[in-house]
């Protein structure tokens, strides 16, 4: 009897059960007020005008207007019907599932299914596929640079990580945190390089989100549109978004850790220098600023506050946070480590520099949800145990059953929220 194997398909199919119901839903819930208050408005703003693009007035939510300037392209061949422009959106989110697919090597199939069903059935991956939002395509648009800094190391690869690193910031200004893996990138290419017209030409591809970024802020003085600076700035840095960042890292990243056989990590690492002092300053992270959940400060969004707002405080600082903001930051570290004894060719390094400069962009924000942070860590865990992996002889044994408990676990948390709040309440209230 022939072995079974899993394909993407499988992925695929899943992956459209969860959106489905919510695709055709015409009830609130999930990002419904999202679409219904900006992004639509947006797009069917710029179609009235386009091609033109007023980058203040045509920015009717926090980010920047590229998404809306492509689906208002979009929509000259689709209309402005919300289920189409809804359909292009799920297709690009099965795009993004289908590339990280790609990267796995072709003889490991079970562990590219075992690394991507807690991103697939992510309530907050779902949500961002079934209504019309920005998230999902900018991510796509992340990966895809990272997956050409990782992987692609000819002179091209620079070439193409920038034009995509431009249009994810285009997308959502927040990706340009991609020009620093992008830089680390060049540097090492500039090493290898003869002449310096080489060297010049490997920093040019930096300049295409950096300019991108530049217009932005140019005319809206700040990082965000002028009507929105307010709501999502205090005037100082908040720690808040970083603490929880971190949480949600150690609680995703000890699955796919622990998906690799046990000598993949050392009990040394856990003892190092470098991982202990990165539980010190976690901890330091945490007790730096009010942790607690509080709603009027933007501290709201997701299961950990939830479990926040019910568990002892020490001043504004949850317990929860400061147990867990230390941990995740020495798992990075850990996790990091291994990377480095595995990697040939200075890719730890490139995966830690792309993860802390993602990290970067919480800072300026009071903003906490996890919404934000879910999708993109769980992005970066998939490259990591990709990177563990590729360019091995051997096929690697692993452990999924972890990865598969994750993922049962995010598919009932989407069934209790996305797909609860969606239908639930209505036809528990008859609505």
């Amino acid at each position: 009897m022939k072995a079974w194997v899993p394909s993407f398909g499988l992925v695929a199919l899943l992956f459209a059960l969860l959106c489905a119901p919510l695709l055709v839903s015409t009830q609130p819930g999930g990002y419904a007020d999202d679409e219904t208050l900006y992004h639509l408005p947006a797009i069917r703003q710029i179609r009235a005008h386009w091609p033109a693009l007023d980058l203040n007035r045509d920015t009717l939510s926090a980010v920047s207007p590229g998404y809306h300037y492509v689906f208002a392209t979009v929509s000259l061949i689709t209309g402005t019907g919300r289920l189409p422009l809804q359909l292009v959106t799920w297709g690009l989110s099965l795009g993004l599932l289908a590339l990280l697919w790609r990267l796995f090597p072709a003889s490991m199939p079970d562990l590219a299914l075992a690394a991507l069903l807690p991103l697939a059935c992510s309530n907050f991956f779902i949500k961002s596929a079934s209504w019309i939002v920005t998230d999902n395509p900018g991510l796509l648009c992340a990966a895809a640079a990272l997956a050409a800094i990782f992987l692609l190391s000819n002179p091209a690869g620079g070439w193409i990580a920038g034009a995509l690193a431009g249009l994810a910031t285009f997308l959502r200004q927040w990706h340009v945190w991609i020009v620093v893996p992008l830089g680390l990138r060049a540097l090492r290419q500039m090493k290898s390089a003869a002449g310096p017209r080489p060297r010049a030409l490997a920093l040019v591809p930096l300049l295409v989100p950096i300019g991108v970024l530049g217009a932005l802020m140019a005319r809206w003085h700040g990082l965000v549109p002028p009507a929105w600076q307010a709501a999502v700035s205090q005037g100082s840095i908040s720690t808040a978004p970083l603490c929880y960042l971190f949480a949600v890292f150690f609680m995703l990243g000890i699955f796919y850790v622990v998906a690799l056989p046990p000598e993949t990590i050392a009990r040394s690492d856990w003892r190092s220098p470098w991982t202990l002092g990165a539980a010190a300053a976690g901890l330091l992270l945490a007790l730096a600023g009010p942790i607690d959940y509080n709603i009027a400060a933007a501290r709201w969004g997701g299961y950990l506050w939830a479990a926040a707002a019910k568990l002892p405080l020490l001043g504004q600082r949850s317990v929860l946070f400061l147990l867990l903001t230390p941990l995740g930051a020495a798992l990075l570290v850990v996790m990091t480590q291994r990377l480095v004894r595995q990697s040939q060719h200075g890719l730890a390094m490139l995966w830690l520099g792309a993860f802390l400069a993602w990290t970067a962009t919480a800072l300026p924000s009071r903003v906490a949800l996890r919404r934000y942070f879910e999708p993109t860590v769980l992005i970066f865990l998939i490259f990591w145990i990709l990177l563990m992996v590729r360019g091995t002889e051997a096929k690697p044994s692993f452990r999924p059953a972890g990865l598969y408990a994750v993922a049962f676990a995010q598919i009932l948390i989407t069934l209790a929220t996305a797909h609860y709040n969606t239908y639930g309440r209505s036809l528990l209230t008859g609505g």
